[in-house]
């Protein structure tokens, strides 16, 4: 996808590195910069943010599997599972009023306590 659609700049059927060289080869050859110059430091800079947009889907991707495995195991751990908008919070209290009677839901509570920790790093990290 191109960088200029997946951030929503207008593009006026330039890419993204065309639209900051225009910006940043005026910008350099007003400071005496050769405008190859420019263009080397804007591709930089686009690929920088193309490689942080990568990781960030990357991230959101796999909180996405994490909190469905989770909601996988309170379905099976609580009688009418839980909300289909479950937050990290929401399976906290939930977890905690999980009592388990056999040895799998032992392991399936441990489990979901895991992937809830998993969780919320993952939120951390997505939201910096």
């Amino acid at each position: 996808m191109n960088a200029s659609v997946r951030w929503g700049f207008p593009c006026d059927g330039r890419s993204l590195c065309d639209q900051l060289s225009l910006v940043l080869g005026k910008a350099g050859e007003d400071a005496g910069e050769h405008p190859s110059d420019a263009r080397a430091r804007v591709n930089a800079f686009a690929e920088r943010l193309d490689i942080n947009a990568d990781h960030r889907d990357d991230m959101v991707s796999e909180r996405t599997r994490v909190l469905n495995r989770l909601h996988r195991l309170i379905r099976k751990l609580v009688p009418g599972g839980a909300n289909r908008q479950l937050s990290t919070t929401q399976a906290s209290e939930i977890l905690r009023t999980v009592r388990p009677i056999t040895t799998a839901d032992t392991y399936r509570k441990q489990l979901a306590k895991d992937l809830l920790d998993s969780l919320r790093k993952l939120d951390t990290r997505v939201k910096r």
